[in-house]
């Protein structure tokens, strides 16, 4: 078998190419919010113990089409929303766990808490601050790369109503590492907010972390009080994240809109088959006999091979890739043939 070393100059790195894609199974859009359901055997008995984080004590994995999709949790930054026993027995604070993790992950270091943009007053907007927040944490594995902004919808049902929410990016049209939730619906693929430039404090969307937070006191007061779960609670176990999972599930007819997109870097290869190289070919058909004498004469001075495939290959001569050509491409002695090959990793 005959090999070509590529130089330096006939490999050339390519753009990186942005691929959206729906997020559900099957290349739907949208996953009906009924649906979701949780591991039944993800409780709090389960596990070595009540620390062990995935006994349900921290968050609840969902569950769409038998599949994880993403889970749920509740923090609070002092610890509040955890149960009684909880507190005095084995001084878990799973909610200021929560709250902990994911403040380190998405905010500065020189940000302590999670904040909010809301409308003051006409186009004026301010901050606020939140101690008590609802976690979605998409899987990575489904996501890829990014969770795309401007292609998310989701509703929440409490006992002032079922309300649907997107993110702002059709309001900013910029590329952000965060993005305020607020009012709105997508319809034919376009992101509409109902009340342009009206913000409530309802959460934010980490687009490269695949998180949603939301403000668990701001959604008590417009979706109804039962979405609070701030206080510490006398029972065995105070499981708030189940409460947002709830409120997503209460809303039979919704659909949870999310596209995710990857990001491929492509790599292009510029295959040189100079006048000299590969007049010849190894196939059997070529040949006669045991001694392998060209078949026919006619090729004893001017022979013909057709390139219809392409095999790249490592350092340690192992096969890589193949690409394949859209038809034979003739080569001989009076001819040479330039191929482009595009890898997408």
């Amino acid at each position: 078998m005959l090999f070509t070393q590529f130089e330096s100059t006939d490999i050339v790195n390519g753009k990186i190419t942005r691929v959206s894609s729906p997020l559900w199974p099957g290349g739907n859009v949208g996953a009906l919010q009924s649906s979701f359901y949780t591991n039944p055997y993800q409780v709090v008995a389960t596990g070595s113990n009540m620390n062990d984080l995935k006994n349900g004590l921290y968050y609840n994995d969902v569950y769409y089409a038998g599949q994880p999709f993403f889970s749920v949790a509740f923090g609070n930054a002092y610890g509040n929303g955890t149960s009684a026993t909880d507190v005095s027995t084995v001084h878990a604070y799973p909610s200021k766990v929560i709250y902990s993790q994911y403040k380190n992950v998405l905010l500065p270091s020189t940000q302590q808490s999670f904040t909010f943009l809301t409308a003051s007053s006409g186009t004026t907007t301010t901050t606020i601050t939140s101690s008590n927040i609802y976690v979605l944490a998409f899987s990575v594995n489904q996501y890829k790369d990014r969770i795309d902004e401007g292609n998310i919808q989701f509703s929440l049902s409490g006992s002032k109503g079922i309300f649907t929410f997107i993110d702002d990016y059709t309001l900013t049209n910029a590329v952000n590492d965060s993005y305020n939730i607020i009012s709105g619906s997508i319809v034919n693929g376009v992101a509409t907010a109902y009340s342009s430039g009206q913000y409530n404090a309802i959460g934010n969307l980490y687009p490269k972390a695949g998180i949603i937070v939301l403000n668990a006191d701001k959604l008590g007061t417009v979706v109804g009080t039962e979405l609070t779960g701030s206080t510490i609670n006398t029972g065995p176990y105070q499981l708030n994240q189940q409460l947002i999972l709830s409120a997503i599930t209460k809303c039979n007819n919704s659909y949870f809109q999310v596209r995710k997109s990857e990001f491929l870097p492509s790599k292009q290869y510029f295959v040189r088959v100079k006048n000299q190289e590969y007049n010849y070919s190894n196939n059997s058909t070529f040949v006669t006999g045991s001694a392998g004498k060209i078949r026919f004469t006619d090729f004893y001075t001017n022979p013909k091979t057709y390139i219809t495939t392409i095999g790249l290959y490592n350092d340690n001569n192992d096969l890589v890739a193949v690409a394949k050509t859209s038809q034979p491409i003739m080569k001989s002695f009076d001819t040479e043939a330039l191929i482009k090959i595009k890898l997408d990793f």
